[in-house]
C-alpha cells in the first residue's frame, strides 16, 4: 500500500505541481461550472424565498375566487350580498407602491379594513386604530418588514402619482405570512380612488356556507353570475405561480449546467493529455508489478482530486455570484409570475450536495475514457521505448 502512494504521488501528483497554469485552469473551469450551478440555485431560491408573497398571502379563509379579465363591476359585489346563501364577502385591489418614490415594488392591497377588524383577521380592532381609519389623511397599514410605526407619514408612488399617506397601524404578524411582509394595505374605498379603478374590483373572496360542496357552490355561482367572471377555488393562482416558478427555475438549472460541460472537457483534456505525457512513466509503473486496475484508479484519483478542488472552489464562487445574480432573478419573477421580496442568499444542505456531487461526478465521468486508455499500457511499451533510447545513444557515440 505504501509503494503504491509513493507511486501515485510521483506518477500523477508531482507533474500536476510542475504544470500549473495547465492545474489552475482545471480547477478554474471546474470552480466555474459547479459556481454556476450554485449560485442559480441559490438565487433562485432567495428570489422566490418568500413566493408566498403579500398578494398571495392575502387569500384569507375564503373558499372561492371570484376574478374577470380587465377586473369586476363593483355592482356584483352588492348582487352577491343580495343572494340568499349567506356568503362572506371580500372584496380586494391590488395594485403596487415605491416607498418615497423609489426601491424596490411593495404590494398594495386595497381590503375592507373595518371587517378585517371586527374579525380580528389582520388589524388589530382598537379603537386608537379604527379611530385613526376615520381620521387620519389616507390611512393604511403596513408589514413589519417596512419598520413603520403607528402615526409615521409616508409618501407612496402609486400609478406614477405621489401621495402623503399615514400609518394608522402595523398588521399582526400572527396572521399569517402577511403581517411579516414588505407590504401596505388600504381601504377598499381609498385603494380604488389612488389606484384609479373607481368602481371595480380585482377580485372577490367567498366564503361559502356549510352545507354544499365547494364545487357545488361554484357551478350555482357561475350559473347567476354575468359571462367573463371567473369563478375559481381559493389557490388557483397560488398553485398555478408555483408550477410556473418551478419549470422557470428548471429552466435556468438547465442552463447552468452547459457551464458544467467547460469543466468537463477541460478534465478530459487534462487526463488525456497526462496519459500521452506520462506514458513511458505508465509502463515503467506497470513493468513494477502495477495491475491496470491500480494504473485506472491513480488517474481518476487525479481527477477526483482536481473535481474536489474545483467544487470547494465553485461553492465560494456560486456564494459571491449569487449576490449578484438574485436580483436578476427576482426581478424577472415579479415581472412574468408574482411579486416575491428576495430573501437573503444562504447555503442550504441540497445546494451544497448538489454542487458537490455534480462537480465530482462530472470531473470522474470525463476522466474515465482516458484513465481507462492509459490502463491498456502495457510494460512492454516502457522497455520498448528503452531499447530505442539505448540503441540511439550507442549509435550518436559510433557517429563520433
Amino acid at each position: 500500500m505504501r509503494a503504491g502512494w509513493i507511486l501515485f504521488v510521483r506518477l500523477m501528483l508531482r507533474p500536476l505541481l510542475r504544470e500549473r497554469v495547465r492545474t489552475a485552469l482545471t480547477v478554474f473551469a471546474v470552480a466555474l461550472g459547479v459556481g454556476v450551478v450554485v449560485a442559480i440555485d441559490l438565487a433562485g431560491q432567495a428570489a422566490a424565498g418568500s413566493f408566498h408573497s403579500s398578494l398571495e398571502s392575502l387569500t384569507g379563509k375564503g373558499d372561492l375566487l371570484i376574478t374577470a379579465p380587465g377586473g369586476i363591476d363593483q355592482n356584483l359585489l352588492g348582487r352577491l350580498a343580495s343572494m340568499p346563501y349567506s356568503f362572506v364577502l371580500t372584496p380586494r385591489i391590488e395594485s403596487f407602491a415605491h416607498v418615497n418614490g423609489e426601491g424596490e415594488a411593495i404590494p398594495f392591497i386595497g381590503l375592507d379594513v373595518i371587517g378585517n377588524a371586527a374579525e380580528g383577521e389582520l388589524v388589530n380592532s382598537s379603537v386608537s386604530q379604527l379611530a385613526n381609519l376615520l381620521t387620519a389623511t389616507n390611512p393604511v397599514w403596513v408589514g413589519t418588514k417596512l419598520r413603520l410605526r403607528s402615526g409615521d407619514r409616508v409618501r407612496l408612488l402609486i400609478n406614477d402619482e405621489q401621495r402623503q399617506f399615514t400609518v394608522a397601524g402595523v398588521l399582526k404578524p400572527q396572521a399569517g405570512e402577511i403581517g411579516e411582509e414588505n407590504v401596505i394595505v388600504a381601504d377598499i374605498g381609498l385603494a380604488q380612488m389612488v389606484t384609479g379603478r373607481r368602481g371595480r374590483l380585482d377580485s372577490i373572496e367567498v366564503r361559502v356556507p356549510p352545507g354544499r360542496s365547494v364545487d357545488a357552490w361554484r357551478a350555482l355561482l357561475l350559473q347567476q353570475l354575468p359571462a367573463g367572471v371567473a369563478v375559481d377555488p381559493q389557490g388557483t393562482r397560488t398553485e398555478e405561480n408555483r408550477k410556473m416558478l418551478a419549470a422557470f427555475r428548471w429552466n435556468l438549472r438547465v442552463l447552468s449546467y452547459i457551464a458544467l460541460v467547460v469543466g468537463a472537457f477541460l478534465i478530459y483534456n487534462t487526463i488525456s493529455i497526462s496519459v500521452v505525457r506520462r506514458r513511458n512513466e505508465i509502463g515503467v509503473v506497470r513493468a513494477l508489478g502495477a495491475d491496470r486496475g491500480f494504473v485506472m484508479s491513480a488517474f481518476l484519483a487525479e481527477a477526483l482530486f482536481l473535481g474536489i478542488a474545483g467544487s470547494v472552489a465553485g461553492l465560494l464562487l456560486g456564494r459571491a455570484m449569487a449576490i449578484g445574480a438574485v436580483q436578476l432573478i427576482g426581478n424577472t419573477v415579479e415581472a412574468l409570475y408574482v411579486s416575491s421580496q428576495p430573501a437573503p442568499v444562504q447555503f442550504s444542505v441540497s445546494s451544497v450536495v448538489t454542487g458537490l456531487g455534480l462537480g465530482l461526478a462530472i470531473s470522474v465521468l470525463a476522466a474515465l475514457a482516458p484513465a481507462f486508455e492509459a490502463s491498456r499500457v502495457m510494460p512492454v511499451e516502457a522497455m520498448e521505448r528503452g531499447r530505442e533510447e539505448y540503441v540511439a545513444a550507442v549509435r550518436s557515440r559510433r557517429t563520433l
